[in-house]
């Protein structure tokens, strides 16, 4: 999962950042923190397939075969 959010202030908010790149386990595998940045990683398509065999949720719903 990519998570995206902006960094900085307008008049009436302030953005913390925190961009982020999840793996299916839930591990935080980049982080922008409250910088402005370009985030990249490797995503580890074994690792995607296997969780979606744990995990059959989306077939259960008809999104996958």
């Amino acid at each position: 999962m990519v998570g995206v959010n902006r960094t900085g202030t307008e008049p009436n908010y302030s953005y913390n950042g925190r961009s982020v790149i999840v793996n299916p386990q839930g591990v935080i595998i980049a982080d922008a923190g409250e910088r402005e940045q370009v985030l990249r990683s490797e995503i580890d398509a074994q690792l995607v397939r296997d969780w979606r065999a744990e995990f059959p949720g989306l077939r259960d719903a008809g999104l996958i075969i």
